[in-house]
């Protein structure tokens, strides 16, 4: 089993290290992630009091959150899988790159 994760990962050219990298690269902004959704859950109480909201507002809020983010899912899965090939171009040039 060893020697095909080895042959594996010799044809693609990813050391073992590099595989443990983008490992916890990956494990660490997912756990981002879930943290800043947690965030509005326990902020909520302070967005409610500042800006008056009932309940029923505050409901909707989260309802409202909820649905966009599942919405932005899917354009997001489509742009993701569309352009994965060129994944290291799109994020080495993304953020700092201006014109």
């Amino acid at each position: 089993m060893q020697d095909k994760e080895t042959a594996a990962l010799s044809t693609q050219g990813i050391t073992q290290r590099q595989r443990l990298t983008l490992l916890m690269v990956v494990v660490a902004g997912h756990g981002l992630k879930h943290m800043f959704n947690a965030a509005f859950f326990i902020l909520l109480p302070q967005i409610k009091a500042g800006l008056g909201l009932s309940n029923t507002q505050v409901g909707t809020l989260s309802a409202f959150r909820g649905i966009a983010g599942g919405l932005a899912n899917v354009p997001a899965g489509f742009v993701g899988d569309r352009f994965a090939k060129r994944r290291a171009e799109i994020l080495s040039r993304w953020p700092w790159e201006r014109r």
